[in-house]
């Protein structure tokens, strides 16, 4: 398949340190393509620490179908770009990899807000 797939989808995600299971910040998806991804963020210090070339990995909450156990989307990227845009800040990140993951590897066995 050659056509670019993007999902504009609002799911919540935490944003993190690839040393850290600990969230650096929580957010809501805006857009997700195979090399970017889109996230809300309310403004304050965790958004303003992020910087251009920042790695962080993504727990993204998928949603859960009847029957299935919960399943996130984990996200390797570095940050492209943050800016403020009204009252949120828009961060936009080069997906380097993704993978589904399991509820309690992504957050410790917490759910997301």
């Amino acid at each position: 398949m050659n056509e670019p797939i993007t999902a504009r989808v609002a799911l919540p995600c935490i944003l993190r340190s690839p040393a850290s299971m600990e969230a650096k910040a929580q957010g809501i998806t805006e857009e997700l393509t195979r090399d970017l991804l889109l996230v809300r963020l309310p403004p304050g210090p965790p958004a303003q620490s992020l910087r251009p070339g920042l790695a962080l990995v993504i727990d993204i909450e998928l949603p859960v179908a009847d029957g299935r156990s919960p399943r996130y989307l984990e996200c390797v990227a570095t940050v492209r770009s943050a800016q403020l845009l009204g009252d949120v800040v828009q961060v936009a990140l080069d997906v380097a990899s993704m993978n589904f993951i399991a509820p309690r590897t992504a957050t410790g066995g917490r759910s997301l807000p």
